[in-house]
């Protein structure tokens, strides 16, 4: 009996020290959120001192939800973004917010934020913008001539001020077959100016998981 108290003391003062290993790892740098604009949300960044919140609204039969991001602690609410439809946040380090916003009518937005340690929320905006011009690269890439049935831009990694974005879809040239052709291209983005430092073309083949090509 002595014996079996003693296995059980150690079990529990491993099972303890695991418990606070587990506890003091750093969370996912990118903990993503997934928002929709009938769907009241409350997220928080991994380290716990930003929030973000989705407050569902529909005016003259069209949604109109708030998403407004504020420091904990007192911090005022700051309007970033209404939300149509749907859209995924992903939190940098302390200081940075990725929202690519999924509105009803125009391609899907890539939206860069500054988090400042008085609590500003300032949108970070490059010459060209990083949303316009990435599309605008891979508009060019496929060539003017095509129709692009999809656009959709995904999160991929960030590592530091060094964000990685795919953006995948299908095109319809007007004069080749098969009708639609996917296609992939991976960007590197500077996400301390939002500039883009990188594009390269991604496989597409039949079992690619590297872009989304449908919505």
């Amino acid at each position: 009996m002595k014996w079996i108290a003693h296995v059980a003391i150690l079990a529990t003062g491993l099972a303890a020290l695991v418990g606070g290993a587990c506890a003091s790892e750093p969370p996912d740098p990118a903990f993503p959120a997934y928002l929709h604009w009938s769907r009241p949300t409350k997220t928080e960044s991994p380290n716990h001192a930003w929030e973000l919140r989705v407050f569902p609204g529909v005016r003259d039969g069209a949604n109109h939800s708030a998403v407004v991001v504020r420091k904990r602690g007192g911090g005022r609410a700051i309007n970033v973004l209404t939300l149509e439809r749907d859209a995924n946040v992903y939190w940098g380090d302390e200081s940075r917010l990725l929202i690519l916003d999924h509105p009803i009518t125009i391609p899907r937005r890539i939206l860069l934020f500054r988090l400042g340690s008085a609590g500003s929320v300032t949108r970070i905006r490059a010459t060209p913008d990083l949303d316009a011009d990435i599309r605008d690269r891979v508009l060019r890439a496929l060539g003017r001539t095509a129709d692009v049935a999809f656009y959709i831009p995904t999160f991929a990694s960030w590592t530091g001020s060094r964000l990685v974005l795919r953006v995948g879809g299908t095109v319809i040239y007007k004069k080749t077959a098969p009708p639609m052709i996917a296609y992939c291209y991976r960007f590197t983005v500077n996400s301390r100016t939002a500039i883009v430092e990188g594009m390269t073309t991604e496989p597409t083949g039949e079992h690619s998981k590297t872009c989304q090509f449908y919505p």
